[in-house]
């Protein structure tokens, strides 16, 4: 289903230059697939520790997405890379399996990256 493909792929995009100093802070973002995405530092969401190789925490998004990597300059933006698959509200996906996730309107499987 390429309309759900796109639904998914404009979820993870924001419109404007977004670096990671806004992203320090929690707050909603709209994406350009219509959607907000909740993006608070773990430090709001109760987690303790210390934050390696920087000085600030790490931004989660939804909750349970963390953004890996910060500011990648591209020639059309910002790109920040996050840890997981962000689903849109009201896009079911399929239950896990050893392999990845399945999603139940493509016949695509997302499997964790293996660096």
């Amino acid at each position: 289903n390429r309309q759900m493909l796109q639904k998914i792929l404009r979820y993870h995009v924001i419109d404007g230059r977004t670096d990671s100093t806004y992203l320090r802070y929690g707050r909603e973002i709209a994406t350009l697939e219509g959607s907000s995405i909740t993006v608070k530092p773990w430090t709001e969401l109760g987690w303790k520790g210390i934050a390696y190789e920087k000085f600030q925490p790490p931004v989660t998004i939804n909750i349970d997405v963390q953004v890996s990597t910060e500011n990648v300059l591209a020639t059309n933006g910002i790109v920040h890379f996050v840890d997981k698959v962000l689903i849109p509200p009201g896009v079911e996906i399929g239950p896990e399996t050893e392999n990845g996730v399945r999603l139940s309107f493509a016949s695509v499987t997302i499997r964790p990256a293996s660096w």
